[in-house]
This record gives structure tokens, sequence and C-alpha cells, in this order.
């Protein structure tokens, strides 16, 4: 069966994290000549994967091209938007990133078979770097907003409670919906910039440890990116992060309970809230253990080149397919 990967982010989109991926995807797709072989101009009775955020689903420009269509999606806490189960359940079928997004979207209501179609990194834009010694110790945040469910808040928390003499933290945000910004104070820097694949790789070749404090993920891409590079990342042992947590030990787990509040508002149901303490104990620890966290991340970073790259969800696509043959 022949394969259609169709999505509403274009080329050039990747700043956000659907652009990006669907990007790879294609990419991969392409330069393996996957499957036989993968198609732009399908036949109606080939499969079609149509991979998009469904908070635009009412409005989205999608073209049906083929009789089976999977959709593909995700969400980031317990309850999912009114509307969306019953869309997807018009469609052959429905992918997600991870486990727990399976888990969330069948318990509420989706009745279509729904198969896990992980992310990745290429190996070639995050590869190991060989950090220089630095007289700092060198804490990283990344993220969309310094305001948005990725815990920045924690990070300035605890990084103002621990004072640690001779450490410094980089807050690196992306000007979404606010003005661009640079500040430099007390040890922290704050980012909030476009930067380019190159400056970005510049500035993570300086840090020497991550921390990803996220009350919720669909997968999130960003810890796995620090990782590859080498950097000890440390991410909430929950949600899209847990599945390659589970499969990386080299990665840190931040501990977590169900948040009183979500962020996402109550209509959604519950996310995480990152167990502050514990997120005090292990940027101490890292701090104190330079050490160690060098070797954890350079183990990490030799895991993700070799079983978190692209090749994975084509590899996982290879048998999706095979289900709709016939």
């Amino acid at each position: 069966m022949n394969l259609c990967w169709t999505s509403i982010s274009q080329r050039g989109s990747a700043v956000c994290g659907y652009g990006k991926v669907y990007n790879k995807i294609l990419d991969t797709l392409e330069n393996l000549n996957y499957p036989e072989p993968f198609i732009k101009e399908p036949a109606w009775n080939d499969l079609q994967i149509w991979y998009a955020p469904l908070f635009d689903y009412v409005t989205a420009d999608f073209n049906q091209v083929c009789e089976k269509v999977l959709t593909y999606s995700m969400f980031e806490s317990t309850i999912i938007p009114e509307g969306w189960a019953d869309f997807i359940n018009r469609f052959s079928g429905f992918l997600v990133p991870c486990q727990w997004c399976k888990d969330i979207f069948v318990n509420n209501g989706v009745k279509v078979p729904i198969d896990v179609l992980h992310h990745g990194v290429d190996p070639v834009e995050y590869p190991y770097i060989e950090r220089s010694d630095s007289e700092y110790f060198t804490f990283l945040w990344q993220g969309a907003s310094v305001k948005d469910r990725k815990g920045c808040d924690l990070v300035l928390e605890a990084y103002n409670k621990l004072k640690l003499k001779k450490s410094r933290l980089i807050i690196k945000a992306t000007p979404l919906r606010t003005p661009r910004y640079y500040s430099q104070l007390y040890g922290i820097t704050e980012i909030w910039d476009f930067y380019t694949h190159k400056q970005m790789i510049d500035l993570l070749s300086t840090v020497d440890m991550s921390i990803n404090p996220s009350r919720g993920e669909g997968f999130g891409l960003i810890p796995l990116e620090h990782a590859a590079t080498g950097i000890y990342s440390c991410a909430t042992d929950f949600s899209g992060f847990k599945e390659y947590i589970d499969d990386i030990p080299q990665i840190g787990k931040i501990n977590w309970h169900w948040s009183n509040v979500a962020y996402l508002g109550k209509k959604y149901g519950k996310d995480a809230a990152a167990d502050f303490d514990h997120i005090c104990h292990l940027m101490e620890w890292g701090y104190n253990n330079r050490d160690e966290v060098r070797r954890l991340g350079k183990e990490a970073s030799q895991a993700i080149h070799e079983r978190w790259t692209w090749n994975r969800p084509i590899e996982q696509m290879k048998v999706i397919c095979k289900k709709y043959e016939g």
C-alpha cells in the first residue's frame, strides 16, 4: 500500500513542534523512498496520514485524497476538547506520539484503532558535543513562552533559592506573542528571540544540564534534543516525556503530583505539577557532580542516536500501514 503524508503544516513552518515534525518525517520518507513508494499524488485506494493540531480541525484545509485516512495528533492533558472524539471517529484510524496519549484518547471516547507513531531526533542536526571546561556550571530551560506549561517559573524559583555560587541559568524562549527581549542579571540570562539552528547548537554547547518540569506533553522534543547533544537532561516523569525517559535511564526523572488546578483549565482535566523540592535536589546534585553529569549526558546521546532518530517512526509506519492493506 502506498502512503501519502499530508498536513496543514507547510515547509518553512518549523518554528513550532508540529511544523518540525511534519518536515522531518517528510524528509525521512523522501530519503528512504518508503513505502513502495511514498507518493505525493496517490490513488484513491492508497493510505493517507493527516497530521495536524486538532484545535484547528473546524477550519483546517483538509483535503482527503485517499479512501483510508489516519489522523495524527496529540493532547497534553487528561480530557480532550469537546468535539475531538467525534471528529477522529470519522476516519479509519488515529495516530498519537506516545502510549500516554493513546490511553487519554481511548478514555475520552475515541473508538477507531489507535497506534503510536513516535517523534525523534536527527543526529546530524543534534550531534554529541564535547563540553570544554568552564568555571561556571550552566543550567538551561527552553520553551515557547516563560509563562507556558513547561515550568519556567519552577526553574527560576529553584535557581534563586539554591544560590549556587559558580552557576548560571539560561532561559531560552521564542517571542511568539511578545516582543524580542534579552537580559542578563544575577547569573540569569533571558533570551526571547528566534534562533537559527546554528545559534541554538552554539548555545547548547555551553550547557551542562537542562531542566524540563513540564505540566504535560504530547511528546516533548526539547529534552530529547538537548540530551542528543550530551546535555544531562531532566524531565517530568509524566505524559509524553515518560516514554523516552523509561527507555533512556541517563535522562533524569523529575517527580510530580497531580495539580490542584490544571494549567489548561479544569475542563481539560488534570495535569502534573513537578515536585519543586526534587527539582532543587537534581540541580544541586548536578552542580556538585559535573563529571557524572557529563558521563550520563554522553551515554544518553549515544542511546538517542541509536534508538530515537526519525527512522524510528518510519519503521513504525511500516507496521501500521500493513494493518490497513486490502
